[in-house]
């Protein structure tokens, strides 16, 4: 997890400065602004290194400087990527950076590398050739990414805390409307957010916004759809296999890290299967398992998940959630909200 901020027009160094510091807790393994005066574009990242430690490190540039990059996430298919990439004359300078992967695709095919990329991504490109700023959000919207556009500009970040430490979008007011629907639903639909003028880069869109008019446009580039109603051709069998090869596929390319890897496991179906092909496919000494406890015996699933961690020979921790714990870990929490801007 990273946390990346910025905008366009009004604004300073140390704005960005304090935007990008409210996502520290996403990033603790580093920090790196970036700023143009020409568009009057600021981009600032933090970093929770995972893949490429050594040449990872964000905002990214290209070659000669002209296409900047912010991005939080994974990509999963970046070595396949990075190889179509090569192919085309594009030349990297990291190691396995998929980052970079995301800067040379869109060198290569524009916005349109969205398409290609397989994985959970928020980004923000600054393209200084077409003097445009691009968002964009991975197809599920599993990495999150709010925005804000008016007369001082953009402003983004992946959070809204960092967002309101703009001076400009802080001053806007709480949406009534916004909040009848969150009260209504306990969630808040769609692109709202509980302030007026700010919105969700809904999932699978980008943002194109042009730094010289001052106006942007919101693409959906996926949509979930489910392709038929009917059950697939073949035995059964067949399924329960096709099933077990995808299974595998999909938590295989989620394990590449250069740090340990970790799984929250409840005990229950979900995330027993996903651990158990998780040690299949990168061995038992690589995985670690995670368990929350409760002293409430009908929310408690610490039993099951421990049976599991046993069976598969993992790494097995559990942090139980009880009253002390909660005091403990409250001042913490409300440190946080204190801290966010009026």
């Amino acid at each position: 997890m990273c946390g990346i901020a910025g905008f366009q027009g009004e604004g300073d160094l140390d704005i960005l400065a304090r935007m990008t510091r409210s996502l520290a807790h996403r990033g603790p393994d580093g920090e790196g602004l970036y700023n143009n005066e020409t568009d009057r574009v600021f981009l600032g990242h933090r970093r929770l290194a995972v893949i490429d430690i050594a040449t990872g490190a964000q905002p990214m540039k290209n070659s000669d400087g002209s296409t900047v990059i912010v991005f939080n996430g994974e990509i999963y298919n970046h070595r396949e990527l990075r190889r179509e990439l090569e192919a085309l004359g594009q030349i990297f300078t990291s190691d396995h950076s998929d980052t970079e992967v995301i800067v040379r695709g869109y060198d290569a095919w524009g916005t349109n590398v969205v398409d290609r990329l397989d994985g959970m991504f928020a980004f923000a490109i600054h393209d200084m050739k077409r003097r445009r700023i691009v968002l964009a959000r991975d197809r599920f919207g599993e990495k999150p990414l709010f925005y804000s556009i008016g007369s001082h500009g953009l402003a983004f970040a992946s959070e809204l805390q960092s967002l309101r430490c703009h001076p400009v979008v802080a001053r806007r007011g709480l949406d009534p409307v916004a909040l009848q629907k969150l009260f209504a639903y306990t969630f808040l639909p769609g692109a709202i957010t509980p302030y007026t003028g700010v919105r969700k880069l809904l999932p699978g869109s980008t943002f194109v916004y042009d730094c010289t008019s001052r106006a942007g446009t919101e693409r959906r580039y996926w949509r979930f759809a489910i392709e038929s109603r009917n059950p697939p051709p073949g035995r059964v069998e067949d399924w329960i296999e096709e099933l077990a090869v995808r299974l595998k596929h999909a938590v295989s390319t989620r394990l590449e890290s250069d740090v340990p890897l970790g799984i929250f496991l409840s005990g229950g179906l979900d995330s027993s299967t996903i651990a158990a092909l998780a040690t299949e496919c990168a061995g038992r000494s690589r995985v670690s398992t995670f368990t929350i406890a409760f002293n409430e015996a009908s929310f408690d699933e610490s039993t099951y998940a421990a049976m599991v961690a046993k069976t598969l020979g993992t790494a097995h921790s559990v942090e139980t959630c009880d009253q002390a714990y909660m005091v403990r870990a409250a001042p913490l929490v409300l440190g946080r909200v204190h801290d966010l801007p009026r």
